[in-house]
C-alpha cells in the first residue's frame, strides 16, 4: 500500500509539471488599463514577457490580505530578480 501511494504521488505530480497552461481567448482579449492610461490588452503583457518565468499578482487596495502580502511581493522581486513581475490592481477610477 505504501508504494502504491508512493506511484500515484510520482504520477500525479509528474503531470502536472507537464501539462499545458495557456489562458483562455477570453482572458487574452481583455484590455487593461496601465499607469500611464494607455490601453494594454493581457495577450499584450503575457507577449511582452514571453519566455521568462512571470508572476501575476491580481490585488485591490480594498483587499486586507493583498496588503499584508505587499512586503512579501517586495523580498521575492528582490530574491528573484530574473523573473518579470506583472501587478493588476482590481481597482476602480
Amino acid at each position: 500500500m505504501k508504494y502504491l501511494v508512493l506511484a500515484l504521488g510520482f504520477f500525479f505530480s509528474f503531470i502536472g509539471y507537464t501539462q499545458e497552461r495557456s489562458f483562455s481567448d477570453l482572458a487574452l482579449s481583455d484590455t487593461l488599463i496601465t499607469v500611464d492610461g494607455n490601453e494594454i490588452s493581457f495577450e499584450s503583457i503575457i507577449e511582452q514577457n514571453k519566455g521568462s518565468v512571470v508572476l501575476i499578482d491580481i490585488w485591490a487596495s480594498w483587499c486586507k490580505d493583498c496588503i499584508v502580502g505587499m512586503p512579501t511581493i517586495k523580498k521575492l522581486r528582490k530574491k528573484y530578480s530574473d523573473v518579470s513581475f506583472v501587478f493588476i490592481s482590481l481597482n476602480t477610477a
